[in-house]
């Protein structure tokens, strides 16, 4: 059973095709998908104006946070027009970090889990404001060291499922750099993660999600003394 806006939806689908006979705009069909089922921003990006792309965006915004999540984009559109704090771009074809948010300079919480991102830019130290980050699940072999360049940075997600291509199994002892990190997670579901003894004096550190040897639940000894006030899980 349809509920009330579902049907509505539905209705205004059906008098467009019905309006339209043998013809479709295109143009209009997407406007209408965007505005009220979130999706068709992929063909309006490609085909539409200057004006049609800053509409559809804006329809992706809620106050200060803009929502592409799930729009099968292999790379972000221009986003300097916005003045956002969050940009969520989870579950795309993305391969590589978008360049767009180094234009966003008031950022402080990006998504970017769900992707096909393998590396990262070696510096990243434009994004000042960066908070929160999130890069769960892509393909990262390694630990993508242009995060190290996020000064500002409270909140990393490395972390992946089981059936996820992240196969992170080594913590930098450069990670000690981010003075501001609470709270790490880095639990690829696969292996067990090298953790540097460097760590130690990471005191700010609050709460780390970590894959360990063995089937234990609890975390070993060892790593409990290296960060005895963090939580680990």
């Amino acid at each position: 059973m349809l509920l009330a806006g579902e049907t509505k939806r539905a209705e205004r689908l059906t008098a467009l095709e019905r309006g339209a006979g043998a013809h479709i705009d295109m143009k209009h069909l997407a406007r209408v998908l965007v505005e009220d089922f979130g999706c068709g921003l992929k063909f309006i990006l490609a085909r539409g104006d200057g004006a049609e792309i800053h509409w559809a965006l804006e329809q992706r915004i809620k106050g200060r946070r803009m929502d592409l999540s799930s729009c099968e984009l292999d790379q972000l559109p221009d986003l300097s027009a916005f003045d956002l704090r969050e940009v969520d771009a989870s579950n795309n074809h993305l391969t590589a970090f978008p360049p767009e948010l180094g234009a966003l300079p008031s950022l402080t919480t990006v998504n970017l889990s769900a992707n096909y991102m393998r590396s990262l830019p070696r510096n990243m130290a434009q994004l000042k404001s960066l908070r929160q980050l999130d890069l769960s699940c892509n393909r990262f072999q390694a630990f993508p060291a242009g995060v190290l360049t996020l000064a500002g940075l409270e909140e990393l997600d490395l972390s992946s499922d089981t059936w996820g291509e992240t196969r992170i199994t080594k913590i930098p002892p450069q990670i000690v750099a981010l003075t501001r990190l609470k709270v790490l997670k880095i639990n690829n579901g696969h292996a067990a993660v090298k953790v540097p003894s460097e760590m130690a004096s990471m005191t700010w550190l609050k709460r780390f999600e970590v894959t360990w040897e063995g089937a234990s639940s609890t975390p070993p000894a060892a790593l409990t003394a290296l960060l005895p006030r963090c939580k680990i899980s």
